[in-house]
């Protein structure tokens, strides 16, 4: 008697997606529409910063079919370039790839985020360029303005802003210098909140009045126990003279993350 084995659940989706590229799909069915989403935007944090996106840059529109499309109510050329040149989720706008979906299509590996340089180094707290550039969107950066990035982590705010990366050091004589390295047991947590502060206060010292602070930042737990870094984040930036602007809920997914949930915290430097 010949035995058949039925596929689980799990290894149908496995196989799925091993052979189709879902977040790259390259037909094109959006001839007829002004701006369309990529097909692997799924979160409610993205379609938060794709409607600030847009907002940033002057895009008055509309949202349709299900939120996954927007129509452009001020149409023209130059609202036509800006989007397909900076956007960060749109795949087609008035039925033509934005610059955006044409690089991702260069990607080595199946993930979204993974193009160009930004997987050369699998650092688990990194946040995805996508996200990074829309936000260097949302505060109104210009050619010529500076980004500073005082956790520059594997470069991802570097390589989206396009500046020189802070290439040529030896992680391992740095690594006394990492916030939330230094120190073991109590004192690690002491030692990054001081670490923290003094990167605040050089955040504020820097930026010039009325522009945007932007920080990623999620509850630790260590030894068991929740670290409220968000609340400390935000105390701490308003007494420097800092006022938060907006405070985006950002859900973590993925096996390897401990962490479950992010607040992604604009800041307006008023003094």
């Amino acid at each position: 008697m010949e035995l058949k084995l039925l596929k689980s659940k799990d290894e149908f989706m496995l196989e799925r997606a091993e052979n189709e590229f879902w977040a790259y799909k390259t037909e094109n069915n959006a001839y007829q529409k002004d701006l369309v989403l990529l097909d692997n935007v799924q979160f409610i944090y993205e379609l938060s910063l794709a409607e600030l996106e847009l907002k940033a840059l002057g895009i008055e529109f509309e949202t349709k079919n299900g939120l996954r499309e927007f129509q452009i109510l001020n149409k023209s050329n130059e609202c036509k370039k800006l989007i397909k040149k900076r956007g960060s989720y749109y795949k087609t706008i008035e039925g033509e790839f934005t610059d955006y979906f044409q690089i991702i299509q260069k990607n080595q590996t199946r993930s979204v985020n993974q193009y160009l340089t930004h997987w050369i180094y699998p650092y688990k707290g990194k946040f995805h360029p996508q996200m990074i550039r829309a936000l260097l969107n949302i505060i109104g950066l210009k050619e010529g303005d500076t980004v500073l990035d005082p956790f520059s982590g594997s470069g991802t705010t570097a390589l989206e802003a396009q500046p020189l990366k802070d290439l040529g050091y030896e992680l391992e004589k740095m690594r006394d210098s990492f916030i939330g390295v230094r120190g073991n047991g109590r004192n690690r947590v002491e030692l990054y909140n001081e670490d923290m502060k003094r990167s605040f206060e050089e955040i504020h010292r820097v930026l010039k009045p009325n522009k945007y602070a932007v920080i990623v930042i999620g509850n630790a737990t260590y030894q068991g126990k929740e670290i409220k870094t968000v609340e400390f984040t935000i105390e701490y930036m308003e007494s420097l003279g800092f006022s938060l602007v907006n405070n985006i809920n950002k859900i973590i997914f993925g096996l390897y993350n401990v962490m479950k949930k992010e607040n992604i915290l604009i800041f307006k430097k008023e003094r």
